[in-house]
């Protein structure tokens, strides 16, 4: 029986602009074909006869540090893949901006031909131009809060749920998260504090209402404002105009609202006095002697028309 003869690697073609791979037949056979010989042979020829001796230079490619000896006179790459790299690198952002034009046409086409529709989400009252047949929000963010809006008990519960399952992890982990991230905390809220004064001070009130049971109207600060304007700014138990603070007529923990019509200018003096008392007298008595007066037609008005 004759011995099988061992089967050759494959090799790679050796001409410089063919990369094929190819099985040799015998051993110093270095070309995949006979017309990568030919042109090997054709360059030698070439070399040998016409070719003229230009000074090394190096390779135009931003990512090829090459030296290598040109063949013509404009030759700026060493090889062909530099070449056709720093073409693609040159050219990028015109084949980006060309894809990006013509996607923005088919888009436009595709829009116009849908028409315009209303945007599903219930406070959003914009009309957009739909990209896909079932797009019905203009927006992430408006799908987004409708779909909060339309889970919010059932996400709720779930949260609910889950952290009676795991109450002491999350409150392990909320110890040591605060613990390690308590100084970044502490000056984030004082930096927000100081950016949303009247959000702050919105959420101190919110606060104060849960704590005490207190029912409320809101209110923002210009409100408040206008309302302690209403009588000059001065306080209603001593009339002065220095270090004042809005005091609740009824104090909340009295069951008295946190409205508009239950707050009064009084200086920090007088409301440090009044506390949370109600009535206070010292204010009962300057009312009842304001009701006395002629404007609020009192004793000296019916002896003046008598």
């Amino acid at each position: 029986m004759s011995k099988r003869k061992p089967r050759r690697r494959p090799e790679t073609c050796s001409w410089l602009r063919c990369h094929n791979l190819f099985i040799p037949k015998r051993e110093g056979h270095n070309y995949c074909s006979s017309q990568c010989r030919a042109s090997v042979n054709a360059g030698r020829y070439y070399d040998r006869h016409f070719r003229k001796e230009y000074e090394p230079r190096s390779c135009a490619s931003d990512r090829c540090d090459n030296v290598f000896a040109p063949v013509r006179v404009d030759s700026r790459f060493c090889s062909k893949r530099c070449l056709q790299w720093q073409h693609e690198q040159d050219n990028r952002q015109e084949r980006v901006d060309a894809r990006r034009v013509q996607k923005q046409i088919a888009r436009l086409s595709v829009m116009e031909e849908w028409g315009k529709q209303e945007c599903a989400h219930g406070s959003c009252t914009n009309t957009f131009f739909p990209t896909r047949k079932d797009r019905q929000f203009c927006s992430d963010k408006c799908g987004w809060l409708a779909y909060d809006i339309d889970n919010r008990e059932w996400r709720a519960e779930v949260g609910r749920q889950r952290y009676a399952e795991n109450a002491e992890e999350y409150r392990r982990r909320g110890r040591e998260d605060y613990w390690a991230n308590r100084e970044q905390r502490i000056a984030s809220r004082r930096e927000w504090r100081k950016n949303n004064p009247g959000k702050a001070r919105a959420n101190r009130r919110a606060y104060r209402n849960r704590k005490k049971n207190a029912p409320s109207i809101p209110y923002t600060k210009e409100q408040e404002q206008q309302r302690m304007m209403v009588g000059g700014n001065r306080c209603v138990n001593c009339g002065t105009q220095e270090d004042m603070t809005t005091d609740h007529i009824i104090p909340l923990s009295a069951n008295g609202w946190d409205c508009l019509s239950n707050l009064q200018p009084m200086c920090r003096s007088c409301n440090s006095s009044k506390q949370d008392r109600w009535p206070w007298p010292p204010l009962e008595e300057k009312l009842e002697r304001m009701r006395a007066l002629p404007a609020y037609g009192g004793r000296r008005s019916e002896e003046r028309a008598a």
